[in-house]
């Protein structure tokens, strides 16, 4: 359907690029990626518009055009006539909060719309200087991501002035350090057991910095966060310049025996703690529909090579019928990397100029329930990839191939059997 809306949407620029819009209005399409740079639209978005909206009066292309409508003011939740006029590349897209609609803060992008004119690109915010954390909200200010690497404001001396939702959920996630954290813990339940999130609702300044090898976990503010003791890419803190990073652990006191000791025993491989983690995951891998067989639930882990990322997972086939090459499955997948991260997918999750691979895969962001989501469909042939981010950086998967009766109505049917907030519970690093 996307397919058949975007191929619409280009025949009605092609039709209707004068300098006056159209008096026609089909239905909107869902992003104006397909559209010329020039073009001029007249469409009618549907009620409950939804989809990933970057910027503010002028939108990145990939955004979703009726979500973005609602957001400026242009038509109600209920729908309505717009006019779309795009244009071309803006080097910085501002997230703010407005009817309803939470946009995203982005980089640059290379096409963008608006609705009815063209508004001026947004001017790129000066670095923040260094100050106490404001504590009364300021209009215009976006919530804050989950993670700092959500941000462009995520490299080694970076800021990021955000505010922390008022309805946060601090039971959900896992914070890693004190004081200095691991770049994937969650930047309001880290500002709050640093003290620097007086209540929810607050504006907070995070600061990026260099990884750490080391944290040391504690209890404050009502937070309990944790040790790890491996090296990360990259920290947060909330004062600048940032507080030391936790110090090596200790070299055991020497012993004043006599006799040579045995060597102690090498530590447990982590491999083991890997798959006991990835073992955690399948159960939540859901029971076949009536009428399907399933395959039994894998749990597997592997370490990161030059290679290969590695990977931590648990996943099940459901298969509809008899196919011997296996095309009537339908797949789901629990799964990040060895090291909590989420998997290579967070590129194209994250980026929009990473949505297209070189095997002519696609992904496209939406909502499903009330949800963000990508999906990722294949250059050629039916079936397709839907994604889910979760809060503690595990990504659930529900793949399909369009053959032996499977359609994207059956992978919809299985992702309702799916329970997204438990998953999102489990300790998943």
């Amino acid at each position: 359907m996307i397919r058949i809306f975007r191929v619409l949407s280009v025949v009605v620029a092609l039709l209707f690029c004068s300098m006056n819009f159209a008096t026609a209005q089909a239905p909107c399409p869902s992003d104006a990626s397909a559209l010329a740079a020039d073009a001029k639209l007249s469409c009618t978005c549907a009620a409950g518009a939804s989809g990933g909206v970057y910027g503010s009066a002028r939108y990145t292309a990939d955004s979703s055009i009726c979500a973005a409508a609602v957001h400026a003011g242009k038509v109600p939740a209920s729908g309505g006539a717009v006019n779309i006029v795009v244009g071309g590349a803006c080097a910085s897209f501002t997230g703010t909060s407005a009817n309803g609609v939470t946009t995203t803060s982005w980089s640059s992008y290379d096409k963008t719309f608006g609705f009815d004119t063209l508004p001026a690109c947004a001017v790129a915010a000066a670095p923040a200087a260094p100050a106490a954390p404001a504590v009364a909200t300021a209009g215009g200010v976006a919530d804050c991501p989950s993670f700092i690497g959500q941000s462009d404001k995520n490299k080694p001396g970076d800021s990021l002035t955000c505010v922390c939702p008022a309805n946060i959920d601090f039971s959900i996630g896992a914070a890693y350090g004190t004081d200095r954290y691991s770049h994937d813990s969650p930047i309001c339940m880290s500002a709050k057991h640093a003290g620097k999130l007086p209540q929810p609702g607050a504006t907070i300044i995070v600061y990026a910095a260099e990884g750490c090898g080391r944290f040391e976990g504690s209890a404050r503010n009502d937070i309990t966060t944790r040790s790890w003791g491996s090296t990360t890419p990259g920290t947060i803190a909330f004062v600048t310049p940032p507080p030391a990073c936790a110090a090596p652990a200790a070299a055991p006191a020497p012993t004043t025996a006599t006799a040579p000791r045995p060597a102690a025993p090498a530590g447990p491989n982590p491999r083991i703690a890997w798959e006991a983690r990835a073992k955690t995951y399948a159960p939540f891998l859901p029971e076949p529909l009536q009428g399907w067989k399933a395959g039994e639930r894998k749990s597997e882990a592997s370490p990161p090579s030059p290679f290969d990322e590695g990977i931590v997972s648990a996943s099940r086939y459901y298969e509809l019928g008899f196919d011997p090459v296996n095309r009537n499955r339908v797949q789901i997948g629990i799964y990040n990397k060895p090291d909590g991260s989420p998997s290579s997918a967070i590129q194209a999750w994250r980026d929009p100029a990473k949505r297209k691979w070189d095997d002519g895969t696609t992904f496209t962001m939406t909502k499903i329930d009330g949800r963000d989501a990508m999906e990722g469909k294949p250059a050629t042939g039916g079936g397709g990839t839907i994604y889910f981010l979760l809060k503690n950086n595990l990504f659930v998967t529900v793949s399909w191939a369009e053959y032996g009766g499977v359609t994207r109505a059956h992978a919809e049917q299985y992702l309702k059997k799916i329970d997204l907030a438990k998953i999102e519970a489990l300790v998943a690093k």
